[in-house]
């Protein structure tokens, strides 16, 4: 941690589009100005841990629901459209039989024998 002393007034660059500088002094407490650009978020320190917490619980809960509806899909069947794929065989293609023989035979593809 880089530690600087700064009066009254005086101020710290940081890289080129930062500015914190000392604007009051009053017994403990020191006011500060910034200037950043406007997409340069500022957050008090307590602010931004409670912003990082709302968004980890956030993020919980949707991840909760999202996993609470795949297992509902995956109940029914209907991932991917599994279910619609079985309920339409696809034209043209007749299922393969058995012989007696325990062969089985296929209608599509034409016999050598």
């Amino acid at each position: 941690m880089l530690v600087l002393t700064r009066k009254l007034g005086e101020s710290i660059a940081i890289d080129d589009h930062i500015r914190i500088r000392v604007v009051q002094i009053k017994g403990k407490q020191v006011r500060l100005g910034i200037e950043a650009p406007k997409e340069t978020k500022i957050h008090r320190e307590e602010v931004y841990l409670a912003i990082q917490e709302a968004n980890k619980q956030s993020l919980a809960t949707s991840s909760a629901g999202a996993r609470k509806a795949s297992e509902l899909l995956l109940k029914k069947g209907d991932v991917n459209g599994e279910r619609e794929q079985q309920q339409a065989p696809q034209e043209g293609i007749k299922p393969v039989k058995e012989t007696t023989a325990g062969e089985p035979t296929n209608p599509n593809k034409g016999s050598n024998r």
